[in-house]
């Protein structure tokens, strides 16, 4: 759930994300970047950072799958 196969008019399949695994992916995201704020106050930059990283690139990757299903 999250992913669904499509075909474009040549025949060609791609895996592009529904709304569903958009919105998993994007409370997903909003958790590491609570868990990397708390991560960051207690004193952990790098494991801030791994975590703030993460995140962005999953919103990139939810924002790049709602792109392609259109």
């Amino acid at each position: 759930m999250g992913i669904k196969i499509v075909r474009d008019r040549y025949g060609n399949a791609d895996a592009v994300g529904t709304p569903v695994g958009t919105y998993v992916g994007f409370f997903i995201a909003i958790l590491f970047f609570i868990l990397g704020t708390i991560l960051l106050f207690s004193g952990n930059l790098v494991g801030m950072l791994i975590l703030d990283i993460t995140a962005i690139i999953i919103i990139y990757a939810s924002f790049h799958h709602i792109k392609e299903a259109r």
